[in-house]
This record gives C-alpha cells, sequence and structure tokens, in this order.
C-alpha cells in the first residue's frame, strides 16, 4: 500500500502552528505569504454545537481579514452528490437558508445569500469554473464560499479535519478532474473536508473511505450549513463563541 496525493495542505506544510485549543478541538494555522489556512481537528462530529461555533468564528474572521462590506455571499457546493465520499459540497447547498431571491429584505442587517451546485463535468458537460463565473458575472456577489470534498494521506485527518483557506479550490481534483481552479477578482473562502485516502496497489490508484461515510456527510454538512446560515444575520456573527 503507497498512500502518496493529497489535496489538504497541512499534509504536505509541516509548518502548521497550534493557535487555539478548545475542549475536544484544535485550530491549527499556516501563513504562506498573503495564503493563510486554518485546519480545525476535531474528535468526532458529534460534537455538533461545538463544531458550528468554531467553524462560524473561523468563517468570521477571513471574512473580517477581507476588510470589505460583504452584503452578499455565493455559497458554491462543488462535488458529485451521486458519490458520497465527494457529495459534501451539493449536501451542504441543499441545507442553505437561501434569500437573494427574496425582495422585500432590505434590513442592513441582514446578509444575502445565493446558493449553486455546478455539479462536474462528467454530467454536465460543461466545465464547472465556466459555470461559477458566468453565476458570479450574473449576480455580482461580494464574497464566494466554496465547499468542497477533498483527498488526504493520512488517515488520521479522515472525518475529524476540516480546512479553511482565503484562496479556490480545483473543483474535481480529488478524481483526477481536468477543471482549472477557481480564478476570480472576488475574495474567496474555501472549505475542504477530507473524506477519502488515496493508495496504490499494482500501479492503479484507489480511494477508500470509511464504512460510516454516509452517516458523517450527513452530520458534517448539517455543521457546515448551519455555520454558514448563522452568517446570514450580522449581529449573529458578532456574537461571542
Amino acid at each position: 500500500m503507497n498512500n502518496y496525493r493529497t489535496d489538504l495542505t497541512i499534509d504536505k506544510n509541516k509548518t502548521f502552528k497550534k493557535i487555539k485549543t478548545y475542549k475536544n478541538i484544535e485550530v491549527l494555522e499556516n501563513k504562506n505569504k498573503a495564503l493563510l489556512y486554518h485546519t480545525i481537528k476535531f474528535s468526532s462530529v458529534e460534537i455538533k454545537n461545538e463544531l458550528i461555533n468554531i467553524l462560524k468564528k473561523e468563517l468570521l474572521s477571513f471574512i473580517k481579514s477581507f476588510n470589505i462590506n460583504i452584503k452578499h455571499i455565493l455559497i458554491v457546493g462543488l462535488g458529485n452528490e451521486s458519490n458520497t465520499a465527494d457529495s459534501i459540497g451539493p449536501k451542504t447547498i441543499k441545507k442553505i437558508n437561501v434569500n437573494f431571491n427574496i425582495d422585500n429584505i432590505n434590513n442592513n442587517n441582514i446578509i444575502k445569500i445565493s446558493a449553486l451546485i455546478p455539479g462536474v463535468l462528467g454530467i454536465t458537460g460543461i466545465e464547472t469554473n465556466k459555470i461559477i463565473k458566468s453565476v458570479i458575472k450574473e449576480i455580482n456577489p461580494d464574497l464566494i464560499i466554496l465547499v468542497d470534498s477533498i483527498v488526504t494521506n493520512n488517515i488520521e485527518f479522515i472525518n475529524k479535519t476540516i480546512e479553511i483557506s482565503n484562496h479556490s479550490l480545483t473543483p474535481g481534483s480529488g478524481i483526477y478532474g481536468n477543471n482549472k481552479e477557481l480564478k476570480t477578482k472576488k475574495p474567496i473562502i474555501s472549505i475542504g473536508i477530507p473524506t477519502s485516502l488515496e493508495y496504490i496497489h499494482n500501479g492503479i490508484p484507489f480511494l477508500l473511505t470509511p464504512s460510516n461515510i454516509d452517516y458523517y456527510i450527513l452530520k458534517i454538512s448539517t455543521i457546515i450549513s448551519e455555520a454558514i446560515n448563522s452568517l446570514v444575520y450580522k449581529d449573529l456573527i458578532e456574537t461571542p463563541v
């Protein structure tokens, strides 16, 4: 067995330092010039409320780092809903409280939320980046949040890690997709969740997932969606956690 490939930055860069410690949760950070990565390590998805609060707090810190007025966020769920290990993005989107289409929201304390499931190239026949860029051009959000399943080469990170960064993910990279990294002038927050471990056997690459992956996807997609939903109201995201 030869594990070798990963999309998880903490696998490739060992200079992460612990910046926050909570009960059953650690937050590690790596800075590389303008690139910022935070890795949330947790004991189990069963500590749902704690994870929601910590993830909300981390998302807020990233949003504040852009130093711009956020009135509209586009949430993009990358991945293939038909493939359980790759379905975190789409399943998260289906739990997002979208309000961009509600015309009577005039309260300045409410952030507009829109959401997109662009699908995968093998199903749509359209490069995922082209779909996302077309939507960005049409609705002009202030911030894009990407959510996707990713691959790790460390079994300890599967089902126990959330990686947040201030730059884009590459749609389909976990399954050797041909998409390019999404590039836009808009600020981006990427949320990557390692769900698969790759190994090589007789020259053939395999992606392995835990037997409880269905349950984990259900739980973690709820945690991510509820953390994002809590960003809709500015008075909520200013609340200490």
